[in-house]
């Protein structure tokens, strides 16, 4: 089953700033197809919970006692990238408006409760690594985008299964219409007879008596190879090796 990082608070754990989880009802459609992977980064970077409220102020992160926290933000999103990393995760669902896992907005950075557009510190490191990142509200879409893609999948391998059928059943027809083919070495053009071909004789060991197999009972030879000088012969062999000394 394909793994998806989600924030830990939407699927009903007690990790948000105010000690509360944010629970999605959809969350139980994902459950039926993903293997879902909880994931808070601000806990993970060493905030505790409850904590004081965080808002992205310009590139740092400050609580409401304008104390800088961005060192725990940064450190929160690199263990979510690694936890991606490990599981082979290219899909991430997070919750919005926060400074960590925001995806279209944020908080304003003045702690006036007003929203702007904007990405929190996780989000915007896992898309700079080519992970996909929804919010908590495109849930639904992003299962009617993913049973969509899996329809046309199906129907791109269905078409390619029909292709495979219909050039097969044509390669069968045609072979079909062709003539059998016979090597010339072994039958006439009409396709049917062997040929008569007349084997030329074997050999004794003498060299000049054809071998008959009834007659003689013995296995058949090559016949020597010699050369003829006068009334002599003389049998050719592979000349020795000489070695220098």
């Amino acid at each position: 089953m394909k793994k998806i990082l989600i924030s830990a608070c939407l699927l009903g754990t007690p990790c948000r700033y105010d000690g509360k989880s944010s629970p999605c009802p959809a969350v139980e459609e994902l459950r039926k197809k993903y293997d879902l992977i909880p994931f808070c980064p601000e806990v993970e970077g060493g905030l505790p919970t409850p904590r004081l409220k965080s808002e992205i102020h310009y590139d740092r992160v400050i609580n409401e006692e304008k104390k800088d926290v961005t060192k725990h933000f940064n450190l929160g999103a690199d263990k979510a990238l690694k936890a991606c990393q490990f599981f082979g995760i290219d899909i991430a669902i997070l919750k919005d408006a926060s400074p960590s896992c925001g995806v279209h907005k944020i908080h304003s950075g003045r702690f006036d409760g007003k929203l702007v557009d904007g990405e929190g510190v996780t989000t915007r490191l896992l898309k700079k690594n080519g992970i996909a990142v929804y919010s908590d509200e495109e849930i639904l879409d992003f299962l009617a985008l993913e049973k969509e893609d899996e329809e046309k999948q199906a129907a791109i391998k269905a078409a390619r299964q029909a292709k495979k059928e219909e050039l097969r059943a044509k390669k069968e027809e045609e072979a079909k219409e062709k003539k059998p083919f016979f090597k010339k070495s072994h039958f006439h053009k009409d396709g049917e007879k062997p040929h008569d071909k007349e084997r030329k004789p074997r050999f004794h060991k003498d060299g000049d008596k054809p071998f008959d197999e009834k007659k003689d009972g013995k296995k058949p030879f090559r016949k020597p190879s010699f050369k003829q000088v006068g009334d002599k012969r003389f049998f050719r062999s592979k000349p020795k090796k000489s070695f220098k000394k």
